[in-house]
This record gives structure tokens, sequence and C-alpha cells, in this order.
């Protein structure tokens, strides 16, 4: 059997000491007795996730795939390309322009639910089961990309504030049995290994009941 995985740095591993060990991914493929092939990427954007999946299932298939959706507000956005220090000031003024002028909690749900559609829709297409998870909730009204996906997604984390009665597979977010770094001895913003166990027991779980 053979898993691929993508996301961002919540699926890459960067809260655990050793990132390929203990990381969901490898739990998962480790319990299943699966080769997998992480395709994550630390900073993505849900389009860059999107992007990514469909270069690599272009080229390559898999029995199953686990896609950890990331922040809505995470967008990508052209910008020229020029050459050394500048065009990272160039990005960072494309960035805060795009935010400060035109980006709100609805552009974020249309972008999000656009992809979160084209994953669906791929994995469909090529008779793949497909398990897709979202880090955080969406805040943004309705919009008939969400209508078109299939259902709500199951939920990892969200924060205090967030009033939904949605349950999460890590609680709130920066809670100390899951955030916490016993090398740095402090909260991170990354769920720590014990985060990564609990999620790949459920994600084995979700597994073993189509395997």
């Amino acid at each position: 059997m053979f898993l691929y995985f993508n996301g961002c740095s919540y699926t890459q591993g960067k809260g655990c000491e050793d990132r390929v060990k203990q990381r969901f991914s490898t739990l998962v493929s480790n319990r299943l007795g699966a080769d997998h092939y992480n395709d994550s990427k630390s900073g993505s954007s849900n389009d860059a996730i999107v992007h990514r999946t469909y270069e690599w299932m272009n080229k390559n298939t898999c029995d199953h795939a686990i896609i950890l959706m990331t922040h809505s507000a995470r967008i990508d956005l052209n910008s020229r390309l020029i050459p050394g220090p500048l065009r990272y000031k160039e990005e960072e003024r494309n960035t805060k322009l795009f935010y400060d002028t035109f980006y709100d909690d609805n552009v974020g749900a249309i972008n999000f639910y656009k992809n979160r559609l084209l994953l669906e829709q791929l994995f469909e297409r090529k008779g793949i089961p497909l398990l897709l998870l979202q880090y955080f909730p969406v805040q943004g009204d309705d919009n008939p990309f969400k209508k078109m996906c299939n259902g709500d997604l199951p939920l990892v984390s969200k924060s205090t504030w967030n009033l939904s009665s949605q349950k999460t597979i890590l609680g709130i977010s920066h809670n100390k049995q899951h955030y916490w770094s016993e090398k740095k001895k402090k909260g991170i913003g990354h769920f720590n290994y014990r985060g990564h166990q609990k999620l790949a027991d459920w994600i084995i779980d979700k597994l073993t009941s189509t395997i």
C-alpha cells in the first residue's frame, strides 16, 4: 500500500523534535506497514498544496491520499520576477497591498473552497480514496463552491474565540498537551509529537475502515 500526504508545516512536522520520524505521515505509514510520500512544504498556501498535488498525481499514483488543508487566509499572489533582494521587497509590497486593500474573510473562504473542490474532483476522477482535513475553521459566508463540496471536513484545531460547535481532533489551539515543546520548555505554534500521535491514531482509525 502506498500513501500520499500533502499540506504545510503542520504536515511537514515542524512541531516535532524529529520532523521525519515523529510526524503523523510516518506514524500512520509505519502502523499500516505502508510506503508513503510526504509532499508537504512549510508556509504553503492551499493554492500551493493543490498545485503540488496535481503535479505529483500527473506522474504518480497512490492507494490513499491524506491531505491537511491550511489557513484560508494564505493565498498565492503573482509578483514580477526581480532577481535578488528587490524581488522579496516587491513581494512584500504586493502582499501588504493585497491584505490591506482587497482581502476579507469571504475572499479567503472562496479561495479555500475552490481549492478543496479541485482536490475532491481530482481524486474522485482517479478513483482514489481521499481523506481530506482542514487545520483551522474557515471564516466567511456560504458560497457556491462550498455547496459543491462533500460536507464538513474533520477539523484539527480552532482558537478560543471561535464559537463553532464543531469538534476538533486536537482541541483548542496552543493547548499545553499538544502545543508544548519539552526541549524549549514553552508553548509552540505547531502541534508537538503528542499531537501528531493523536492525529495519526485518528487517521489510522478512518483508513482501516476503508482498507
